[in-house]
C-alpha cells in the first residue's frame, strides 16, 4: 500500500466488445465465443491494481498483436485465423495515479520486430535505464524511438491519471550544497561588497524587423517580441537538454540583443506562448519540446511539453529533453 505497482505483457491482445484479453501463452482459441474462458480480461489487472491501493500503478501492454497466430492447426480454418478485431481498446476509467502504456495507438497493431524483443519492448528497455527521465518523459522518448525504428507504422499511446511524479532511474545524485557545510573555526564575517554597477541597457531601434506571425514580430539579432503581453523572447531555445540549474544560469547570462536583463519564463508565460500558436520547432520561435519555468517545489520544478501541449514537474537535475528560453520585458 502507498508503493508502486507494475504490469508488464508482451505477447497477443484481442480487444472484442469493447474488453481487452490478453492470450496467455500455448492458449488455443478457435472463436470469439471462447475468449472469456481461454484469455485474460485485462480489466482483472486494473481491479487487482487498484485494490492494492499503490500509489502509483504502471501498466505496460505491448500487446497490440494481430490475431493471426493465436489458433493452432486443429482449429477449423485455422490458416485464416479468427475475425477479431485488430488492436486493444482504450481504457477510460483508470484508477486515480494509475498510466497505461500501449504499444501502438488503439485499434492498432504493433510489430513483433525481428530481434529477441519488439522495438516498443527494446525502447522501454532502453529508455528506463536513463537517469532523471521522470516516467512521463521516458513513454515520450519511447515513442519517438518506435516511430522512427517503424517509419511511422507504429506509434505508441498512453492514458493516464497521475498525480505524482515517478522514476524508474533517480537523477545522479548532486553535490552538497556549500551552504549546508559548517566550519570547525570561526569565520571572520565578509567584508562589505560595493555596490554593483548597473548593467548597460541598449535600446531597440537599430534592429531591424524581418517577420511577422500574428502577434509576434522576428527582428534581426535573434529577438521576438509578443505585442500583445510586451515581452520579449529569444527567437530560439539554447539547443541542448540542460538540467533546471543550467537553464537558469543561461536565460540570466543570455545577452540576446544587447539586453542583459534576460530571466527564466514563468509557467504562465509559456503557457500563455503554446495558447497563441507556438507548437516545437516553429520558425518564429524555434523550441524543441520542453522548456523549463521558474516556477520550483522544493526540489522539482515545472517545464512546459510544446509537442503536447501540457505542463509537468520534474526533478530539477534532469534533463530529459528540456531547453532554456530566455525571456525578458520590452519597453517596445
Amino acid at each position: 500500500m502507498g508503493g508502486a505497482g507494475l504490469f508488464y505483457f508482451s505477447g497477443h491482445g484481442i480487444e472484442e466488445g469493447g474488453v481487452n484479453y490478453l492470450i496467455p501463452v500455448k492458449s488455443r482459441i478457435c472463436n470469439k465465443s471462447e475468449l472469456k474462458y481461454r484469455a485474460v480480461n485485462a480489466g482483472l489487472v486494473l481491479a487487482k491494481m487498484e485494490s492494492a491501493k499503490n500509489r502509483i500503478n504502471i501498466i505496460i501492454l505491448d500487446a497490440c498483436r494481430s490475431s493471426f497466430g493465436i489458433m493452432d492447426n486443429s482449429c477449423p480454418n485455422s490458416a485464416k485465423g479468427p475475425d477479431f478485431n485488430t488492436g486493444l481498446a482504450p481504457y477510460t476509467d483508470a484508477p486515480i495515479g494509475s498510466i497505461i502504456a500501449y504499444a501502438a495507438a488503439p485499434g492498432k497493431s504493433a510489430s513483433d520486430g525481428y530481434g529477441t524483443n519488439s522495438p516498443y519492448t527494446s525502447a522501454l528497455v532502453k529508455h528506463m535505464q536513463t537517469p532523471g527521465l521522470s516516467l512521463q518523459e521516458m513513454f515520450y522518448q519511447v515513442r519517438k524511438s518506435v516511430r522512427v525504428e517503424t517509419d511511422s507504422r507504429q506509434i505508441p499511446w498512453e492514458a493516464t491519471s497521475l498525480e505524482d511524479p515517478f522514476y524508474f532511474k533517480l537523477p545522479e545524485k548532486q553535490p552538497e550544497d556549500s551552504s549546508n557545510l559548517t566550519a570547525d573555526i570561526p569565520v571572520p564575517a565578509p567584508a562589505p561588497m560595493p555596490a554593483p554597477t548597473p548593467a548597460p541597457y541598449y535600446a531597440k531601434s537599430s534592429a531591424r524587423e524581418i517577420k511577422r506571425d500574428g502577434t509576434f514580430i522576428a527582428y534581426d539579432d535573434g529577438t521576438v517580441l509578443d505585442t500583445s503581453t510586451n515581452l520579449m523572447w529569444a527567437a530560439k531555445d539554447n539547443g541542448e537538454n540542460v538540467n533546471w540549474k543550467e537553464a537558469k544560469e543561461y536565460c540570466e547570462n543570455y545577452q540576446g540583443g544587447g539586453y542583459t536583463d534576460w530571466r527564466m519564463p514563468t509557467i504562465d508565460e509559456l503557457e500563455g506562448l503554446y495558447e497563441k500558436g507556438i507548437r516545437d520547432e516553429q520558425k518564429i520561435i524555434y523550441i524543441y519540446w520542453g522548456v523549463w519555468s521558474s516556477n520550483t517545489s522544493g526540489s522539482s520544478a515545472s517545464y512546459f511539453h510544446f509537442t503536447l501541449g501540457f505542463r509537468d514537474s520534474i526533478h530539477q537535475s534532469a534533463s530529459g529533453g528540456v531547453r532554456a528560453l530566455p525571456v525578458r520585458e520590452s519597453s517596445k
